[in-house]
């Protein structure tokens, strides 16, 4: 048969001080998308929306999980 071959993407991240680092595979061509819940715009401030991978949750890697706390931005004034 003339079956579509599946796709997939290879994606990594970190956060911002780097000591928490990811890999996954993404199912979509743009693996993301912008999120307008009502969460997201009330616990990610700017822009009111969160960036939601769309990634095969089984294929997840994740190292320095040992670091993942919640970050609190600082601001000057």
């Amino acid at each position: 048969g003339g079956g579509m071959k599946e796709h997939t993407m290879h994606l990594t991240g970190s956060c911002h001080c780097n000591a928490v680092r990811f890999q996954c595979e993404a199912y979509a061509p743009v693996p993301y998308l912008r999120c307008h819940c009502s969460i997201c715009r009330k616990t990610v401030g700017g822009g009111g929306f969160a960036v939601n991978l769309g990634a095969k949750t089984g294929t997840l890697s994740v190292e320095g999980e040992e670091h993942i706390a919640k970050f609190h931005a600082t601001i000057d004034g």
